[in-house]
């Protein structure tokens, strides 16, 4: 689903969403929230039209459902059916490993426990 009404074309843009629908809800609360709270304050503190401005940027990312830093992370919550929240699938390593250690848990605390002994535990 594209969105043109709040992107600029050009001949590498890509206006798809990449934020996520609670991502989005949570954005418009708390922009909205920024933005109340940051004009209601203005006479008294001039700096909180800051936070209201925050607000609207939090506000247009709900809306949206664009980010982007998250474009420039190349990271989308709005895709279903990722291992992983926020990671391509197609990008994604998954790299697993168990260690045995075949001491008592008391005995290999207290080896741990030791700042000397780290660089015996871990590969070089």
């Amino acid at each position: 689903m594209e969105n043109s009404s709040s992107c600029v074309r050009g001949a590498d843009t890509v206006c798809a969403q990449n934020v996520g629908q609670r991502e989005r809800a949570a954005s418009l609360l708390a922009g909205a929230w920024m933005v109340a709270w940051g004009l209601v304050r203005a006479r008294r503190w001039p700096l909180s039209l800051v936070v209201a401005l925050a607000g609207g940027s939090l506000m247009r990312r709900g809306v949206t459902g664009q980010s982007v830093f998250y474009r420039a992370m190349q990271i989308d919550t709005e895709r279903r059916g990722a291992p992983y929240p926020g990671v391509d699938p197609g990008r994604a390593v998954v790299a697993e490993s168990a260690v045995t250690i075949d001491r008592p848990a008391g005995e290999v605390y207290s080896f741990w426990r030791r700042f000397q002994n780290l660089p015996h535990s871990w590969p070089t």
